[in-house]
């Protein structure tokens, strides 16, 4: 008899075993293949060609690309008037547009909720505006702009792709509520 349970015991085992290594393969199956279907064969070329992705949501950062800060500033434009600059890396909300911020924004139309917004760059910050809703790292370098050149405004909701004056990768979002608060809303990504 304690033979019979010692082959059940080992048999438990076995099948547990089984199945730890089997979940373990399945869920490192991308790792293992690397983009390759399960019936897909490995080719000894050196050069591989990647399938077709779908492109992933502006705010969800590719494995180099992790989020070193996000957040919201909140500018009372109708109780203040005064307008600040922003450094995202840092989170701080500057009096000018000095070496430390890396954008500034103003309504176009002050009293109107649906206005653009204009943005200022600061330091050597860059965005890109004619590419909302693009991930910051597939817009082409050539595609931003920075200090000397002229910026466009941009429309209220959009995440805007840009660069910070450290050369980080980070989108923003305006928007003006119905209070006349203006909301700046913001991700910075690693740039390597």
């Amino acid at each position: 008899m304690p033979e019979s349970t010692n082959r059940i015991q080992i048999m438990v085992a076995i099948i547990g075993l089984v199945g730890v290594l089997g979940a373990a393969l399945i869920s490192s199956w991308p790792n293992i293949f690397r983009g390759r279907s399960p019936g897909q064969a490995s080719t000894s070329s050196s050069k591989q060609v990647e399938p077709a992705r779908e492109p992933k949501p502006v705010s969800q950062p590719g494995p180099a690309h992790a989020i070193l800060n996000h957040g919201t500033f909140t500018n009372p434009l109708r109780s203040n008037r005064q307008l600040y600059s922003y450094d995202f890396e840092t989170s701080q909300q500057l009096s000018e547009c000095s070496g430390a911020a890396d954008f500034s924004f103003k309504p176009n139309v002050p009293n109107d909720p649906r206005t653009n917004i204009s943005v200022s760059t600061c330091f050597k910050a860059t965005y890109a505006p004619g590419f909302s809703g693009r991930r910051p790292w597939d817009v082409p370098v050539s595609e931003f702009i920075g200090n000397g050149q002229p910026h466009p405004s941009v429309s209220q909701d959009e995440w805007i792709p840009c660069r910070t004056g450290w050369g980080n990768y980070c989108q923003f979002a305006l928007k003006i509520e119905s209070n006349g608060d203006l909301i700046i809303r913001f991700t910075v990504f690693n740039a390597h």
